[in-house]
């Protein structure tokens, strides 16, 4: 009985076009639009590349040349720098191979610009510190020659170059947690099966609810199979998108397949779960329990991150708690401390948190569902 009443539901579902459109085609198409708005914003506007520059008339044994050398020797280089004469790197700035001409003359530096960004201001800033020094230097070997080494030792030590330093090897791409919301929506967007089941199975909402609660099979046998059916068919559907996001879209998550299907595993449960007891509550109409379980889906998902990237930063900023208990952002977040910090505290509390949550609703929703009995059918 417990295969047939299993069969059954799935067969059903797989015939319910409503679930199959929000469990598999909402994620792909949305994660599809996501990838297409904030593909390559990251490299482009955020993560930092060497400005190229053009230098005009610096001599081979000026200092200013031997500055740009040692810069240049440096692991994590400044300036992308073209060695040029005055026409050609007009041509250049012109063309946008370049964001500015320094026409050298040690001391005497002048810079030429056509715009204005982050990388100018770079160029800007390099050049105003190194008049500064050579002044400081040109000073000091007028009144004190004596404390000439000295001084180009300690300005040597103000000027040491920098050195890159990982402090993660997960991917620091912030638009990347609009993915992770995506899938934590996808996992919540379970709870409609959930609350189907429920629907289903109350001879006062639905004609099929009546035949079934005359039917041999018992209740809790019935819905346990359902459970489990619906179950089995959401995370076939989380991680057919899951793949997608991965192999057709290749979004870094900075997270292995593996542990998504791990954390996917657990956050649909949560998913079903919350749907199952919404739809187990009371005897008010399925479009009162649909339109209470679809605000508080979408409200969990908005306050994690998926609508306004960042808004969970404000609720950890004024209502901390919130974002501990919110199964949206704790899906996110096993996501994102995992791409950053790796497997670890974190990572579990969150997990833990979310089976929790999974059995906490769960055990409700079958108290609630059990307890329902009809004087006539």
């Amino acid at each position: 009985m417990f295969l047939h009443c299993f069969k059954y539901a799935f067969k059903m579902l797989l015939k319910t076009k409503v679930l199959v459109f929000w469990t598999m085609l909402f994620p792909i198409i949305l994660g599809t639009l996501f990838n297409a708005v904030f593909s390559n914003i990251y490299e482009s506007e955020t993560l930092f590349r060497e400005v190229p520059v053009a230098v005009v008339g610096a001599d081979d044994n000026s200092a200013f040349k031997a500055v740009l050398d040692e810069i240049e020797k440096d692991g994590t280089k400044l300036f992308t720098i073209s060695y040029t004469d005055e026409q050609e790197a007009l041509d250049m700035l012109r063309d946008g191979d370049i964001k500015g001409i320094i026409y050298s003359d040690d001391l005497a530096l002048e810079l030429t610009v056509n715009t204005t960004g982050v990388d100018v201001s770079i160029i800007k800033s390099f050049l105003d510190r190194y008049k500064s020094m050579a002044g400081v230097i040109s000073d000091v070997a007028v009144s004190s020659p004596e404390k000439l080494g000295d001084t180009i030792e300690s300005l040597e030590k103000q000027i040491a170059p920098l050195t890159a330093a990982e402090y993660t090897e997960g991917n620091t791409d912030p638009y990347v947690t609009y993915f992770y919301n995506l899938l934590a929506m996808t996992a919540l967007f379970a709870s409609l099966s959930g609350m189907y089941i429920c629907i289903v199975n109350q001879a006062n909402l639905s004609d099929s609810g009546a035949r079934l609660n005359i039917s041999t099979a018992g209740q809790r046998l019935r819905i346990t199979s359902w459970l489990i059916a619906f179950y089995i068919f959401q995370y076939i559907g989380i991680m057919i998108a899951s793949a997608y996001l991965y192999f057709v879209l290749k979004i870094d998550f900075g997270v292995s397949f593996g542990l998504t299907a791990l954390i996917n595993l657990l956050s649909v449960a949560c998913g079903l779960s919350l749907g199952f007891f919404i739809g187990a509550i009371g005897t008010i109409s399925e479009n009162t329990k649909r339109g209470i379980l679809l605000a508080v889906t979408l409200g969990l998902s908005f306050f994690s991150g998926l609508m306004i990237g960042g808004i969970s930063m404000l609720v950890e900023e004024y209502c901390p708690i919130f974002n501990r208990i919110n199964p949206a952002r704790l899906i996110a977040d096993c996501f994102y401390s995992v791409n950053i910090y790796g497997i670890g505290d974190r990572f579990e509390r969150n997990m833990i948190t979310i089976a929790v949550w999974t059995v906490l609703l769960m055990a409700g929703g079958l108290i609630l569902s059990h307890r329902k009995k009809y004087k006539s059918l």
